[in-house]
């Protein structure tokens, strides 16, 4: 892909130079030129009165802000899931600042949407609106991301954000194929461009050694997945309005369209709880020595109904599954208190433990980084301090 200057239309005004964001147009010869510094971004074409400026080697489909911000609200138990609800609160927080008028709005597959357990939740964070197609509570996954795209070609979100759930990460990117447009998977921030006004999307890449940065300039809607516990549920500080909802008639399709057929689902057993709705999580480093003390570790944390988790070395020495990783390229948590046995505290994983409530860290090396950002800090060995432990995290649970 690039930028084309033609040069008989182009009569060297400068404007697309004062309105480059990045520096990367120069007025050479009487006309424009594009350097290397440029990154496809397109204002330059949209101010250009001259049109003497196109994008060559992309379909190009949109490149204005026009639309909402579009949330996917997921069911669980009569319930807006949490991770739906922080994705929510980090829109309005985010929209504070953005120039354009912008509502949010969610989309739910559900039936009687008030009757929802944490209805009232919704406005009170900043939702403004609901879209409900009830019809595609029963359908199976491709016919809902055939409906939904059809809904989204009409309605025309500018962007459209997943929890990163099973759900989400299964329905996201089947969507975003039917729509031609991007997906950003499994981010850890968002944000908004002040100079462009798009929608920054973040995530680890490398295996958690880089953080990339990506936006969708040329295509609509701008999709992306998020990771769950990625940011706070804050209520408004205003008054929060009522909401209004829209029912979308029936989208159901045609049982002769040859999709798959799910004829069995079978849940996926493990040894150890899930770590994203325990209140205590035990977090295990390789500070704790030998893959012998996992065991122990496991003892300790059934004994306080805590789940056990752990930092990517654990895993990569293969002491520990991977569905229990926590940090940029594992899984983000917010429990009330997590516990750090052995853990040094790399930036990667306290980007999966910046939720937790109460951090506790127990380490042996009294300069290890893991005590700059816990709230208790224990130097020594965790058989010896364990016992102690035991007893707080028992006292409070009462």
């Amino acid at each position: 892909m690039r930028i084309e200057v033609v040069a008989e239309k182009c009569n060297a005004c400068q404007l697309c130079v004062k309105k480059c964001p990045y520096s990367a147009i120069q007025i050479q010869n009487k006309c424009a030129h594009i350097l290397p510094a440029c990154i496809l971004c397109g204002i330059c074409i949209e101010v250009c009165p001259q049109k003497a400026l196109s994008l060559i080697g992309v379909k190009q489909q949109s490149m204005d802000l026009n639309g909402d911000l579009w949330v996917y609200l997921e069911i669980q138990n009569e319930t807006v899931t949490i991770p739906s609800l922080e994705i929510v609160s980090k829109l309005h927080f985010l929209l504070q600042d953005y120039p354009h008028p912008k509502k949010i709005i969610g989309l739910i597959i559900a039936k009687e949407v008030p009757s929802l357990k944490n209805y009232s939740q919704l406005s009170d964070i900043g939702l403004e609106g609901i879209i409900t197609i009830p019809s595609l509570m029963d359908a199976p996954l491709e016919n809902k991301a055939i409906a939904l795209s059809s809904i989204i070609q009409q309605q025309k979100p500018l962007s459209l954000l997943f929890p990163a759930s099973d759900e989400g990460r299964d329905l996201a990117p089947r969507l975003a194929t039917l729509l031609e447009t991007g997906l950003t998977a499994d981010c850890t921030e968002l944000s908004f461009d002040p100079r462009t006004h798009l929608l920054v999307q973040t995530r680890p890449a490398f295996s958690g050694d880089l953080m990339a940065s990506i936006v969708c300039p040329f295509h609509r809607p701008m999709m992306a997945t998020v990771r769950p516990h990625s940011f706070p549920v804050l209520p408004l500080s205003e008054s929060s309005k009522p909401l209004s909802i829209t029912v979308l008639e029936d989208h159901a399709l045609s049982s002769e369209m040859g999709l798959p057929l799910v004829l069995e689902k079978e849940p996926k057993h493990s040894l150890f709880p899930p770590i994203e709705d325990k209140s205590i999580v035990i977090g295990v480093g390789r500070g704790i020595g030998s893959k012998e003390n996992i065991d122990l570790v496991y003892e300790f944390a059934q004994s306080v109904n805590a789940a056990i988790a752990c930092s990517r070395p654990i895993v990569d020495h293969g002491w520990l599954p991977s569905e229990l990783q926590v940090g940029m390229s594992g899984k983000s948590i917010a429990p009330k208190i997590y516990v750090a046995l052995g853990i040094s505290g790399s930036v990667q994983h306290l980007t999966g433990i910046k939720g937790a409530e109460l951090i506790i860290a127990v380490n042996k090396d009294e300069e290890a980084p893991i005590f700059q950002v816990a709230h208790v800090s224990l130097v020594g060995d965790i058989r010896t301090l364990l016992p102690e432990l035991k007893r707080y995290l028992i006292q409070e649970a009462k």
